[in-house]
């Protein structure tokens, strides 16, 4: 595969802050998003425009994006969380937003979930926000949840994952998001998943958001990596996971571990290593 294909980095705060046991002041979250806005990510998945009686963490979002100061640097594209058309017109409108994201699952139990609907109450709103995020000249990405299975014995008929992928590009979404929900994907089922969703999609079109055990980081990169996926999902320390999903919640792919991929395979990033290690130091001051 080529090395020097574009990276594309998603650096997720806002998975990392959702589940964390303690609440985080506002200031917090503002110098916190501060820091990682000069590391040169591609993407800051920065927060959720949702219920704060769901996402007690979230509940700033918009002013939180609005005390950042986004001159300091290259600034990194917002990407934020929706789960409703209300929750996305609040997001298309704010200024520092640029991508609003999507969740929808494989899974009819998780779907209720995790946005209070069904899957296809979830796919007839997807294809109202994407036309919405066309008209804001924004963009939309959609996370397919639970591409690797769900705690939930639920059954997934076979050719599910593909007839979604068709469903989602019929809506008029071009960016997909592959998710590892809760952490039971494979090398092989990464790579197989991978290429199977590029029958649908190009690769440039596709990205992977991998929660992922310790010590499993690597080959599951690997596996991405040779599928030809160049977009990715990280976050510092590997914190976060999702509180819908299940009882215990399984980290995300750490961001030093991307970094240190990345530099083995020489190919081409935005992030500064210095501004990196700041970043990372914050945060463990941060998640305490």
């Amino acid at each position: 595969m080529d090395n020097s294909a574009k990276i594309t980095w998603v650096e997720c705060p806002r998975d990392a802050m959702q589940g964390w046991s303690r609440l985080f002041s506002f200031q917090e979250k503002v110098d916190y998003l501060q820091a990682l806005s000069v590391v040169g990510f591609d993407l800051l998945d920065a927060g959720s425009f949702v219920s704060p009686r769901a996402i007690p963490q979230m509940a700033e979002t918009a002013k939180v994006l609005s005390a950042v100061d986004w001159s300091v640097g290259k600034k990194p594209s917002v990407l934020v969380i929706v789960g409703n058309q209300q929750g996305a017109e609040r997001a298309l409108s704010h200024e520092a937003v640029d991508v609003i994201g999507y969740p929808f699952s494989l899974s009819e139990t998780f779907q209720q979930r995790n946005t209070n609907r069904s899957r296809e109450k979830a796919l007839e709103d997807i294809e109202i926000l994407a036309d919405w995020s066309g008209k804001a000249k924004k963009e939309m990405v959609v996370y397919l949840s639970m591409a690797f299975g769900n705690p939930y014995g639920e059954v997934i008929p076979s050719g599910a994952y593909v007839d979604s992928l068709r469903a989602l590009k019929e809506a008029g979404v071009s960016t997909v998001s592959i998710s590892d929900t809760i952490g039971t994907g494979t090398p092989d089922t990464i790579y197989e998943k991978a290429i199977e969703a590029q029958t649908v999609f190009p690769s440039h079109q596709l990205g992977l958001h991998l929660h992922v055990s310790p010590g499993g980081a690597e080959k599951a990169l690997e596996a991405a990596w040779n599928s030809g996926i160049r977009r990715f999902d990280t976050a510092i320390r590997g914190i976060g996971g999702c509180p819908y999903a299940q009882d215990r919640l399984v980290g995300n792919m750490p961001s030093e571990v991307l970094l240190s991929f990345l530099s083995e395979k020489k190919a081409v990033h935005g992030v500064s290593s210095d501004a990196f290690e700041k970043a990372y130091r914050e945060a463990l001051h941060f998640f305490t």
